[in-house]
């Protein structure tokens, strides 16, 4: 079923809801601890490539993904593949984001809301949107924001 549900022995649909938690084992290779993830409500599949910086910040309901379907030969599925997720030093994730096949840098920031799929986000760059977009650059003292007309937005942020 498209939508991720499933049906009942009589044929009848069923909405299946991801829950916070974990697919998978939580890897050595993710420096914060289990219990910081479960407070915020996050969702983390364990099963591919995950690597998260122990300074890095976290919003609540984040969803991150390492693994996805192939659709190269649509409409067979293949197995699902690796889809690495990496989040550097002292980046910050925002609330309710979707982080799917990504590289976040060191002092990056993804804002609340935005999908980040398949992109590297380079260091001191921030992020909205869907698909997340260049919203500014630190220039080692202040955040430079760019134009609306610049980053795809029908208005400027400040």
């Amino acid at each position: 079923m498209p939508d991720g549900g499933r049906r009942t022995e009589d044929g009848e649909e069923t909405e299946e809801e991801m829950k916070p938690g974990f697919l998978g084992k939580l890897p050595s290779s993710v420096g914060l601890p289990k219990s910081y993830f479960e407070r915020r409500g996050c969702f983390l599949d364990c099963r591919g490539p995950l690597v998260i910086s122990g300074s890095s910040r976290w919003g609540y309901f984040v969803t991150v993904l390492t693994e996805s379907h192939d659709i190269s030969q649509w409409p067979q599925m293949k197995p699902v593949v690796p889809y690495g997720v990496t989040v550097g030093d002292e980046a910050w994730i925002g609330s309710c984001s979707l982080l799917a096949g990504c590289t976040i840098g060191a002092g990056a920031i993804v804002a609340a809301g935005s999908v980040v799929r398949g992109q590297v986000i380079e260091p001191g760059i921030m992020v909205a949107g869907n698909p997340a977009r260049v919203i500014a650059r630190w220039d080692g003292t202040q955040w430079l924001y760019e134009t609306a007309e610049r980053c795809g937005f029908f208005r400027d942020l400040f």
